[in-house]
C-alpha cells in the first residue's frame, strides 16, 4: 500500500464524527507536562518521628518523597481529586469545630465521644480508595488513566538503613497523595456508617 492510500483510509476512519473529534490544538499543557516529568530523580527516605504521647513511645514513619520519580505526579493528582471530594461529616480545622460547638444548641442532651483510627495512614486500603475516587471522577464527567494513581501510590519505593523497600498497601506520611487518599477513604466509610445511623437512629 502506498503512502496516499494509507492517508486516505485512516482519513475515512477519523471523518467519522461519532468516535473521532478533530481537535485545533494539542490539549497536552507544556507546562504541567514539565512539571510533572520526573528529572533527577532520587529513592525516597523512610524516617521515624517519635510519639511522645503513646505507651512505649512508638514511631510514626515518615517518607520523604521530595524529588523522588513519581512525587510531582502525585501533587498534580492531588488537585483532580481535591476538585471531587465531599467531606460532608469533615471540618477544617480545630477553629472550625469550636465555631461548630458554640453554634450548637442541642449539647446538653447529648453526648460527644471520639474514635481514633489507630495508624490511619499505614492502613488506607489503596485499591479501594482508588476506585472511590475513579466512581466520583465518572460521575463529575473526568477521565483519569487508571494506571496513573497507582503509579503514584503504589509504586513508591523508599531507602532505608542501606535497604529499598515497596510498601505493599496503605500509604505513608509524606507521600503526596496519603493525606488526600485519608480524607476520601474516611469520607467514603463515614457516608456509608453515619449517614443511616442520622436517618434511621442507632439501634
Amino acid at each position: 500500500m502506498n503512502r496516499s492510500d494509507y492517508i486516505e483510509k485512516l482519513g475515512q476512519i477519523l471523518r467519522n464524527r461519532s468516535k473521532f473529534k478533530l481537535l485545533n490544538k494539542n490539549p497536552t499543557v507544556t507546562q504541567q507536562y514539565r512539571y510533572i516529568k520526573p528529572v533527577g530523580s532520587i529513592p525516597a527516605r523512610l524516617y521515624g518521628l517519635t510519639k511522645v504521647h503513646k505507651t512505649n513511645v512508638p514511631l510514626r514513619p515518615i517518607v520523604s518523597c521530595i524529588q523522588s520519580y513519581n512525587y510531582r505526579l502525585g501533587k498534580f493528582l492531588v488537585n483532580i481529586v481535591k476538585s471531587i471530594r465531599n467531606s460532608t461529616y469533615s471540618l477544617k480545622n480545630s477553629d472550625a469545630f469550636i465555631r461548630c460547638l458554640k453554634e450548637n444548641s442541642s449539647l446538653s442532651i447529648h453526648k460527644m465521644i471520639s474514635f481514633n483510627v489507630e495508624s490511619l495512614f499505614t492502613n488506607i486500603p489503596v485499591n479501594r480508595t482508588i476506585n472511590i475516587i475513579y466512581e466520583k471522577l465518572y460521575w463529575a464527567d473526568l477521565i483519569l488513566n487508571p494506571i496513573i494513581p497507582e503509579y503514584a501510590t503504589k509504586w513508591t519505593h523508599f531507602l532505608y538503613n542501606g535497604n529499598y523497600y515497596d510498601q505493599c498497601d496503605g500509604v505513608s506520611i509524606g507521600t503526596s497523595l496519603a493525606a488526600i487518599f485519608a480524607e476520601v477513604f474516611m469520607a467514603n466509610f463515614e457516608e456509608q456508617y453515619i449517614s443511616p445511623l442520622l436517618t434511621n437512629g442507632s439501634k
